[in-house]
């Protein structure tokens, strides 16, 4: 007490030198809450972009798998019939099969970057029980599995059930 009345008697004004170093210890903490706090914002607006993404490009695709003929009319053949490329030449539903497309372009012409990727999958179900796998082309039911990923992780996943039919 005699300290700070000395201090106040001799006129010197200002902050103690422990005080100016508790005032920096608060301001690097509340600084540090508030980079935290600014990260995690920006990774949740990313999760959700990525998440917004990916369901653009499910639906996108169920969408083109819904446009596709079900059944080739020229050719008998489940998948890619002699002389399509997998994946490029899809003029039917089953030449989706175990097609894998990295960088997918949508509906609209737009190309996703290489970190995106749409999986296909495409075949028979037996019609008592479409849970249970059938020989490809056996069946008039086929399940289309489309699953979207971000590098390396799958983010969407939907399938549907289709007729085969001309």
């Amino acid at each position: 007490m005699t300290g700070m009345r000395a201090r106040h008697q001799a006129g010197t004004s200002g902050f103690t030198y422990l005080e100016v170093l508790v005032a920096i210890a608060v301001l690097a903490i509340a600084t540090t809450a508030m980079a935290s706090a600014l990260e995690q914002v920006r990774m949740a607006a990313d999760d959700e972009e990525r998440a917004a993404i990916a369901e653009h490009l499910l639906h996108d695709g169920l969408a083109w798998v819904r446009s596709l003929p079900r059944l080739d009319g020229t050719s008998p053949v489940f998948g890619s019939e002699s002389g399509e490329t997998p994946g490029v030449d899809v003029d039917d539903v089953d030449d989706l099969a175990n097609v894998v497309e990295t960088a997918p372009i949508d509906r609209g012409g737009l190309r996703h970057d290489a970190a995106w990727r749409r999986r296909w999958t495409v075949e028979s179900v037996r019609l008592d029980d479409p849970d249970i796998a059938a020989a490809d082309g056996s069946t008039t039911l086929l399940r289309v599995g489309l699953a979207v990923a971000h590098d390396g992780t799958e983010v969407a996943t939907s399938s549907l059930l289709l007729a085969r039919t001309p």
